[in-house]
């Protein structure tokens, strides 16, 4: 019997946190899970295109909510609309913020979205939350994990999922962001010297002075240096995406 992953729901204020965790995600829906991820931010047209274009490249489905930078907030409007998104798609595993690197991003927008998440997940089974909701044929629904991608050197995971088949599809994904590769190129020239770029890039001297190629090309060594560091802990593995996992306690046997 072939193996059938998980359904994910992964929320982020942003498309670089989705396209972070892109070859778990591309894993899942190859694997006949069903991903949904949700931004939260707006963008304009020519950004949502490239984000529609990294979905398609890790083969999930996205959703963008809209909202304006510093806007986001757990109030009962927007809880009622992840509530409502979580009933209709039935996610086993969901995916956010861990709120120790929210806290550390100092940006309210992060620390809200885990408030967001955690709450609307703990409201999403209630059968007295949102009847509305459920009147119109929505069940109330559990999700049974929750996972949140290491992005702390102090975090450490407990997870790691293999992604060395799926490695070239999260850096596409991730490429194809171009917005986010050339706002990289623009501010990594102000947090490494330039002797730190040239060892860093090995075509900077063509690159450098193009913020979006610069920025392709820190993306490229940055994504290829961290897949390759978590995919040395597994043994068997080239490339690994690390996670902290959240669910409840059960009684088993250890595995190997």
């Amino acid at each position: 019997m072939k193996y059938k992953a998980p359904d994910v729901l992964c929320v982020f204020t942003d498309p670089l946190g989705v396209t972070d965790v892109g070859g778990t995600l591309a894993k899942h829906s190859r694997n006949g899970g069903k991903v949904l991820a949700v931004v939260l931010w707006d963008y304009p047209e020519e950004v949502m295109k490239q984000i529609v274009k990294a979905a398609f490249i890790l083969g999930i489905e996205i959703k963008v909510l809209g909202y304006k930078r510093g806007e986001v907030k757990a109030d009962l409007e927007t809880k009622k609309t992840l509530v409502k998104i979580i009933r209709e798609t039935k996610p086993d595993i969901a995916i956010t913020f861990d709120h120790e690197f929210a806290i550390s991003t100092t940006h309210g927008d992060h620390i809200i979205t885990h408030e967001l998440v955690m709450e609307s997940l703990g409201m999403s089974y209630r059968h007295n939350f949102a009847p509305e909701q459920i009147q119109k044929g929505l069940k109330p629904h559990m999700v049974k994990a929750v996972y949140y991608p290491v992005w702390e050197p102090y975090a450490m995971p407990n997870i790691i999922v293999d992604i060395t088949d799926f490695f070239d599809m999260k850096l596409k994904a991730t490429l194809a962001l171009k917005g986010q590769s050339e706002a990289s190129g623009k501010f990594i020239t102000k947090d490494y010297s330039e002797k730190a770029l040239k060892a860093l890039i090995p075509n900077y001297e063509e690159v450098k002075h193009d913020a979006l190629k610069l920025g392709e090309a820190f993306q490229r060594q940055r994504r290829e240096a961290t897949a390759r560091y978590w995919g040395h802990r597994v043994w068997g593995a080239v490339y690994g995406e690390p996670f902290r996992v959240r669910e409840p306690l059960k009684l088993e046997f250890l595995k190997y």
